[in-house]
């Protein structure tokens, strides 16, 4: 199952009727099809790598953000409410997504709960849904959104707080933000990932010498609770958790939930989401985790990667510019995609002309000259004491 196209309004500081459409905009060329491109079916295709971009506070976020909102509606059939979701009471939502042969088209209004039941708990509700679908055929191909749509009746709900899209989508949708397992997670929580998409030992520990080369041995005793290291100059030692979690550098310890995340979408075919891949990841890492998802003999189940970034030199790696969205913020959040709004050389590099502030994305020079006049003077001249 996948997204094709997002339409919302009055989502927190999105602009009313803001879009996200993940289907290819340029022309599919067969290198295109080896490793930037997923064929979801025959002429029907979609970036395997989806990129946000621009500068601080421009909405990178909030895109990722509302992905995940989607992808509760349609994994759980329900959306627990948090008000900073909503700028009024109402939240209306259309989407476009594939499951198996057939796209759907939904839409409905998500709102507050109801002010006599509001509490931590609470589910918002859910009202003027409709659901459409249409089986694909590859004449249509990208424009089989723009197609008349039937309506489909086979899915109702007499809840207020489940969709009717429950029966339909749910389990059958995956994504998984890692921000949220990066700074969460525990050494337990890594391995029981491993253990439950069926990562065999020796592959754990190729990826650990990926980040350690000092790693020998590395495993876990469920029953004990104890963990096995064989670690260079140290030998092989048993180990609680909270001594693996100091015996273990932050770095290798986000390398391996990154790596168990991104084997879990692989093999799920989901979509992992990175916020500011580069404030977890270094530069190398972020390169190889792209080619990971890029590479059809890995990537078998048609999983892709969204992630935001400030990095801009890592836009280079892409061939292709359809894939990325440059976000802004004014009174409210919008997004532009590189290769269908702006006329741009493509002889160019994307790094030099992000840096050539050619898209408005880099810090305001006034602002920032403004503000070296005020540390100036806000700055003493001479140590006190």
């Amino acid at each position: 199952m996948k997204i094709l196209k997002i339409k919302v309004s009055g989502y927190k500081l999105l602009e009313d009727h803001f879009e996200l459409d993940f289907l290819n905009k340029a022309r599919v060329s067969v290198n295109d099809k080896e490793d930037e491109i997923i064929e979801l079916l025959d002429n029907l295709y979609m970036p395997t790598t989806t990129v946000f971009t621009g500068k601080n506070s421009s909405g990178k976020s909030t895109v990722l953000s509302l992905l995940e909102f989607v992808n509760e509606l349609l994994y759980k059939g329900r959306i627990e409410y948090h008000k900073m979701d909503f700028r009024s009471n109402t939240i209306d939502i259309e989407l476009h997504f594939l499951l198996k042969e057939t796209v759907y088209r939904y839409s409905g209004t998500i709102s507050v709960p109801n002010k006599n039941v509001l509490d931590e708990t609470s589910y918002c509700t859910f009202s003027n849904e409709k659901l459409f679908s249409k089986k694909y055929f590859k004449s249509k191909g990208k424009n089989i959104i723009d197609a008349d749509f039937d309506i489909n009746k086979n899915y109702d709900s007499n809840v207020a707080d489940t969709s009717i899209l429950y029966k339909l989508t749910s389990s059958k949708y995956y994504m998984i933000n890692t921000n949220n397992w990066i700074n969460a997670s525990k050494i337990s929580m890594i391995f029981d990932l491993f253990e439950t998409f069926e990562v065999n030992e020796k592959l754990m520990l190729k990826i650990t010498n990926l980040f350690d080369d000092s790693v020998k041995e590395f495993k876990y005793d469920k029953e004990r609770k104890l963990y096995s290291i064989d670690l260079q100059g140290l030998g092989l030692k048993n180990y609680s958790e909270t001594e693996v979690d100091i015996l273990l550098s932050d770095g290798t310890k986000k390398g391996l939930i990154m790596f168990a995340l991104t084997i879990a979408m692989l093999k799920l075919g989901g979509s992992l989401i990175i916020d500011e891949i580069e404030n977890s990841f270094h530069k190398n890492l972020v390169e190889n985790i792209i080619m990971i998802f890029s590479d059809k003999r890995i990537n078998k189940n048609k999983a892709n990667l969204i992630f935001s970034t400030h990095y801009v030199e890592i836009l280079d790696i892409f061939r292709r510019r359809d894939n990325i969205y440059i976000m802004n913020k004014e009174e409210f959040i919008t997004n532009r995609n590189l290769y269908e709004d702006y006329d741009e050389r493509t002889d160019l590099s994307k790094s030099n002309q992000f840096n050539n502030n050619t898209f408005k994305t880099l810090i305001n020079y006034e602002r920032l000259m403004d503000l070296k006049k005020e540390l100036i003077n806000e700055v003493p001249g001479t140590t006190r004491g």
